[in-house]
Formats: structure tokens, C-alpha cells, sequence
């Protein structure tokens, strides 16, 4: 890939950091329709109670989008989002 880089953008392209990390699996569209649909509530997509876990956000981004995330890293997906974790009373 380097030799690639090399070829078609010259020796400065090596010296500039690359992105860290996997790239995201949902697009930006996706991530604001996710958004969207967070804020119509649970009930609104056929969950029997008024509540978000982190299991039913994976079944409704897998509904949305086709693209399977475990439950325990759609936590990520909601802190890039804006979301923080909020306990029932």
C-alpha cells in the first residue's frame, strides 16, 4: 500500500499520518437516520417498552442499516453521537 501511495502521490504523502483505526461501518447518513430514529422512542419501532438497551439499538441498526454490531459496542455508535448512559428512576 505504501509503494502505492509512493507512486501516485509522491514521497511527501508518506510522511502524513494516516487514519487511526478501522473505518466506520455506518455511514454519516446512517448515523443521523440512527439519530433519528432514537429519538422516536423504542415503542415506535415495536419494542414492548418505552426503554433503550443497548441489545434493542443493536436490533434496530441491524433493521436500518444490514449491519450487524454487537450490543456491547453500540456504545461507541451513541458516545460519537452524543448519547450518555441514563438509568430509569
Amino acid at each position: 500500500m505504501w509503494w502505492r501511495t509512493f507512486r501516485t502521490r509522491g514521497a511527501k504523502a508518506l510522511r502524513e499520518p494516516g487514519d487511526p483505526g478501522r473505518p466506520a461501518r455506518l455511514t454519516e447518513d446512517q448515523r443521523l437516520a440512527l439519530q433519528a430514529s432514537l429519538l422516536q422512542g423504542p415503542a415506535a419501532h415495536g419494542f414492548p417498552t418505552d426503554l433503550w438497551t443497548l441489545p434493542r439499538i443493536a436490533v434496530l441498526i441491524r433493521r436500518q442499516t444490514g449491519v450487524r454490531y454487537h450490543s456491547g459496542h453500540v456504545w461507541k455508535i451513541l458516545r460519537r453521537l452524543g448519547w450518555s448512559l441514563q438509568r430509569p428512576t
